[in-house]
């Protein structure tokens, strides 16, 4: 921007010959700025001042959800959008924390990298009322605040109008607390009293009185005070949430896979799955239940401003693409002509429970021509979301490792989806007005927008997977008796979501299962469609509307075509699991690096000697410090290069979908056999089975591998190689144990 400013005046200081005014000099000394996009939170305190000067400080307790409390100094930080606090604080009061890296920059320092913890604690005034949450609050070594910028009942005993305020003492010399603007709440001013210019204000907030502005002082302490001192702080933060997740994956092993069966649930848990089957109902063929509320007092505030705001913002985009704008309306309008949504009046109800939800498209490359309404549940207004008063539920689904492994059992599979699940299982009318949205009549943007409400559950709601996979479960165990235990352990152990993957030992076997599946989805309301077989006899009994697109109108000489079931690539003609290596131009930067590496997909781990290698790489420039758009050295550039140049070969790979070969009899015996080791790089383990028919031919095929980065900062002798190297064992055998 500056380049192109039409003020000939140049900066007034020295040697700088940059057109900005001088008080945008930047007077560090440049230098290689490597941490441009890491995660900062801007906060300084630095040297130089005059009289007393009081800032925002004020008393206030803070307390820990342990029980613990304490008194200190609070500075009310208006320039700071983090809330940070003293490290000593959350040793006195006994806080458990949660490690986090971030970057603090001040008016003397940009991006100095802090390394402390995380907490949860609240505050409140002195007099004990008014008691506000700060949630995520960073740690600090020391905050650089002195409690001498804060007032006390003498500094303003001679400001007239402030002299009757009483500002309560505490047995604390420190600032051990700032609050950002990240708690708006903290800094809403109830009440302000101010003079003539170049005289202090008092504002009153929910944590007491905070005194700004330059106050009177006795003379001799006018002569003892005349260092050079000024607080001054200011902040912004990004990345934030790239940063911690990359970091604590690297620096620590995690367990994605729980070897325990799911049997204990939380008290939220508890509560939400009362509320399920409490207010389940079936009506119209469709199971109904109320939302998992958090409470059962829950006041939502009106958001309805929040809605329109966003509703003017997907305006701007749809009018910039027709295209988009005639699938969204599209999909908007076969909502309304389905039942799954309908038009409410704004003032028809008094329920306390209302809500609007604002709504974006949302495309899959691997669908075109296809636009999902995702409502916004997570949208906050107030400080308010509606994901924020739901309780998740339990996780009623499957393990997607144990669900794809169950596929390669047999050898004649078939699989097929749940259309719109979500939207089978209806929500109770009370709950309802807490799933309004806003929306042009036929998708004309020119006339005033209409209030609609949702009928069913959302994509976008916290507690839809659970509450949609309740209500599949229910519809197998309502019609248990009148189907074959091996269709009710279908759809118990063999749906993902809204995914089913099935292998049997016949054609005959899949044809039934398919037709029964069928029949009991209906009677719990959902369409189980878009079925698909490596077996052409079994995709021959399926109708055509009921098949998947891309064998609707296969012909007898036409191969079976490649499918997508649960992210896998699917040879269904040659029965094979491959892989799709998209070729995309990335920048080579940590950025762009950890952007190709989590592309690919591999949930059991048939790639993962090739993935860790790449993430070794970013592991290193992680621990290096390097920014994450920087440049990176030449020799970790020939590295990634060498295997990116690699990776078009994974394309070539083929292994058997089915464990057992073809030609393959009735087995009499299985073996599974899991191999692990480590190195300082790092770890992992790997299962294959072999198997042997009742003619003695014997087979060995890959099941599943696990792959770990070396924690960081650790040196590895040959026993830790050996410990870390068993530790994924465990999951890698549940797995095959479950299966």
């Amino acid at each position: 921007m500056s380049r192109k400013c039409r003020r000939d005046k140049l900066c007034t200081v020295s040697d700088c010959t940059t057109k900005h005014h001088f008080l945008l000099h930047n007077w560090s000394p440049k230098r290689p700025d490597n941490s441009i996009t890491q995660p900062s939170v801007n906060c300084a305190a630095v040297n130089g001042s005059f009289a007393k000067t009081c800032l925002g400080i004020i008393p206030i307790t803070v307390k820990g959800g342990n029980g613990y409390s304490c008194q200190t100094y609070a500075l009310l930080d208006d320039g700071a959008d983090k809330t940070l606090c003293d490290e000593s604080l959350i040793q006195q009061l006994h806080l458990t924390s949660r490690p986090v890296t971030f970057q603090i920059s001040t008016i003397s320092s940009t991006g100095s990298t802090t390394c402390g913890q995380e907490v949860d604690l609240s505050v409140c005034p002195v007099s004990g009322n008014g008691e506000i949450n700060l949630n995520n609050v960073w740690t600090v070594k020391q905050l650089p605040i002195s409690t001498r910028s804060a007032v006390t009942s003498d500094d303003i005993i001679g400001v007239p109008y402030l002299s009757d305020l009483q500002i309560p003492k505490v047995k604390a010399n420190e600032v051990r607390i700032l609050i950002g603007t990240d708690f708006p709440e903290a800094h809403i001013p109830l009440e302000v009293r101010s003079g003539s210019s170049h005289q202090p204000y008092a504002v009153r907030t929910r944590l007491g009185l905070a005194v700004r502005g330059p106050v009177p002082r006795p003379f001799v302490e006018q002569n003892r005070t005349k260092h050079n001192r000024a607080n001054i702080n200011f902040g912004h933060s990004n990345d934030i949430i790239l940063q911690q997740q990359l970091e604590r994956m690297w620096t620590s092993d995690f367990n994605d896979v729980k070897f325990c069966d799911k049997e204990s649930m939380s008290i939220e848990d508890k509560r939400a799955l009362d509320i399920m089957e409490s207010s389940l109902s079936y009506v119209d063929g469709h199971y109904k239940m109320g939302l998992p509320w958090r409470a059962d007092d829950i006041n939502l505030p009106n958001n309805l401003a929040l809605a329109y705001a966003r509703l003017n913002q997907l305006k701007h985009k749809l009018s910039r693409d027709k295209y988009l704008h005639e699938m969204y309306t599209k999909t908007v309008s076969e909502y309304i002509n389905k039942g799954y949504a309908k038009e409410v009046d704004n003032n028809g109800t008094n329920s306390k429970r209302i809500w609007y939800l604002p709504h974006h498209p949302v495309m899959n490359v691997n669908k075109p021509g296809k636009v999902r309404v995702v409502f916004d549940c997570a949208a906050k207004y107030n400080d308010t979301s509606l994901n924020g008063q739901l309780l998740q539920g339990p996780d009623l689904m499957n393990s997607l490792v144990g669900v794809l492994l169950r596929f390669r059992e047999k050898k004649i599979a078939q699989s097929a989806d749940i259309e719109a699940m979500f939207h089978q299982v209806h929500v109770i009318e009370e709950d309802c007005h807490a799933l309004r949205f806003l929306w042009w009549p036929d998708g004309d943007m020119s006339v005033l927008p209409k209030t609609y409400c949702m009928q069913v559950h959302l994509f976008g709601a916290t507690s839809s997977p659970s509450c949609a996979a309740y209500a599949l479960r229910r519809s197998a165990s309502d019609n248990a008796n009148k189907f074959p235990d091996e269709v009710i352990e279908t759809v118990k152990r063999n749906f993902y979501v809204d995914d089913c993957l099935k292998s049997v030992d016949s054609e005959e076997k899949a044809t039934k299962l398919a037709a029964d599946l069928q029949s009991l989805m209906k009677m719990g309301g959902f369409r189980l469609t878009k079925w698909i077989s490596n077996s052409r006899s079994v995709i021959d009994t399926i109708p055509d509307y009921e098949r998947a697109p891309t064998i609707v109108s296969l012909s007898p000489e036409d191969e079976l075509p490649y499918d997508r079931v649960l992210g896998i690539n699917w040879n269904v003609n040659d029965d094979f699991i491959t892989f799709k290596i998209k070729k995309t131009n990335k920048p080579v930067t940590r950025r762009g690096m950890l952007s190709i590496v989590s592309a690919i997909f591999d949930p059991i781990g048939l790639l993962a000697p090739v993935t860790l290698r790449a993430k070794a790489i970013v592991q290193s420039l992680c621990r290096r410090k390097f920014g994450w758009d920087e440049a990176i050295p030449q020799i970790d550039h020939d590295e990634w290069q060498r295997w990116i140049s690699n990776l078009p070969c994974l394309e070539n790979v083929r292994i058997s979908r089915c464990f057992q070969p073809k030609y393959f009899s009735t087995l009499k015996n299985i073996q599974l056999h899991v191999f692990s080791d480590g190195s300082e790089t790092g770890y992992g383990a790997c299962a294959y089975l072999r198997i042997t028919d009742e003619n003695d031919n014997t087979a060995c095929c890959l099941v599943l591998g696990k792959s770990r980065l070396a924690p960081d900062k650790t040196s590895f002798d040959t026993e830790t190689r050996t410990v870390w190297s068993c530790c994924v064992m465990p999951p890698v055998c549940h797995a095959e144990r479950r299966t």
